[in-house]
């Protein structure tokens, strides 16, 4: 009884969790943080435009032209310098070209941040209009899902436990039915090895909750201290 009543106060935080889960906020996918942080430095870059045209508009000196440029495009004045040939020299021709290529760089940006922002709530709208139907898809699953209680396993399931169970009851050096092929990415041991645990772990949670000190829990022992060798850890 005391089992059934676990098991359904399970179901019903569970079903607590999908109801929150189902209110998304108003402000979801708007992305406030971000979003301030481009402003931010959007209007640090206006006011550095602002400052060095200022240095074409009012033709001063040469070199802080190229300076403002430096500020106009950061990183590519090299690249502009050369398309304005008389900002080395005379300013008459930059005075024009600098302030004109600097509105088509603003209106590009500006036109590509829209865009972005607009991809954005679309998203935002595809998400917010799926999510309440997948959740309530995993609500229809989960309280179709049996308790624990009627649980049984198939005659295929207990074969793959008997095979886990065999190749857990190996000695420790033995590394029949391990696949080698290296010791770093996903195929090395300790996940062959995380994964046999987890399954026998699972099995006797949940099937075989009062097997205790048998040859299931030798099996897990074993894999423990097959992981702790140097030859999983070495990596």
């Amino acid at each position: 009884m005391a089992q059934k009543l676990s098991v359904n106060g399970i179901h019903a935080v569970k079903d607590d969790i999908f109801s929150l889960a189902s209110r998304i906020p108003e402000n979801a996918g708007k992305a406030p943080v971000g979003t301030a942080h481009v402003n931010t430095t959007f209007n640090l870059y206006k006011g550095l435009s602002v400052l060095a045209l200022t240095s074409f508009i009012f033709n001063v000196d040469t070199r802080l032209q190229n300076a403002g440029l430096a500020l106009l495009f950061p990183g590519g004045q090299v690249l502009v310098i050369p398309l304005l040939p008389a900002a080395a020299g005379s300013t008459t021709y930059g005075i024009y070209a600098v302030p004109a290529l600097v509105i088509l760089t603003y209106y590009s940006l500006d036109r590509w941040s829209k865009g972005i922002h607009a991809e954005t709530l679309v998203k935002r709208d595809k998400r917010d209009r799926f999510l309440p139907t997948a959740i309530a898809e995993l609500q229809k699953k989960s309280a179709s899902v049996a308790i624990p209680e009627d649980l049984e396993l198939g005659e295929e399931e207990l074969g793959q436990l008997r095979f886990l169970l065999q190749v857990a009851l190996q000695d420790k050096d033995d590394w029949r039915n391990f696949s080698i092929v290296e010791q770093f990415q996903p195929s090395a041991f300790r996940y062959q090895l995380c994964e046999v645990a987890h399954t026998l772990a699972f099995a006797n949670k949940i099937y075989t909750p009062s097997f205790r000190g048998g040859y299931l829990h030798e099996g897990q022992k074993k894999i423990i201290q097959k992981y702790c060798q140097e030859k999983v850890l070495w990596y």
